[in-house]
């Protein structure tokens, strides 16, 4: 027979109840929080501006726009239980944009990578047509892998979603599978 044992008494005191009396949120804690995001935002927008690569960051611009808004909100409402609702939309988006920020360095460091990739499979096929000549069998294939890899590297550089560098990576996948099949070993 299995029995259970209760645990002992506990000698520390319960836990105070809950204050029944609201504490004032501070709304210049939360409109210099809303500043610091904007600031964040607008980093990151600035960065990939200089980068050419803008259309990375379109769903931060939203969010700071959406940011902007709420600290307007915030700087005319007053109220306990209206500026914790702000409140909550603050943290709301500063949870996103952190998200949408992370993603958007995940998608531009691929791309950098899979160019870079790019990169070394086009030299690798130019050593290829000048070992076995361009107008061979192997020489034509290895012109047409190129003009492949030349498209696939022209989309990575306007690729603005993980689906599409997705995809793009495999294109480059099969090229590479492809010009290895075609290249002797040591190529």
């Amino acid at each position: 027979m299995i029995t259970t044992v209760a645990p002992p008494p506990t000698t520390q005191p319960p836990p105070p109840s809950p204050t029944t009396t609201p504490i004032p949120l501070d709304k210049d804690a939360l409109l210099k929080k809303a500043a610091e995001l904007d600031k964040l935002a607008k980093d990151e927008i600035a960065k990939f501006d200089k980068l050419s690569r803008r259309a990375l960051v379109s769903n931060v611009e939203s969010l700071d726009q959406t940011l902007l808004d709420l600290a307007a909100k915030i700087n005319t409402t007053s109220g306990v239980l209206p500026l914790q609702v702000l409140e909550s939309q603050l943290f709301w988006i500063e949870r996103e944009l952190g998200l949408e920020i992370d993603a958007i360095e995940a998608a531009y460091n691929m791309v950098v990578k899979l160019l870079n990739n790019a990169l070394v499979l086009d030299a690798r096929i130019d050593k290829g047509i000048q070992k076995v000549g361009p107008d061979t069998p192997v020489g034509k294939a290895l012109k047409e892998e190129k003009e492949s890899l030349a498209k696939v590297a022209n989309s990575l550089k306007a690729a603005t979603d993980a689906r599409a560098i997705q995809v793009l990576e495999f294109d480059l996948a099969l090229i590479e599978e492809r010009v290895n099949t075609e290249l002797p070993p040591g190529y």
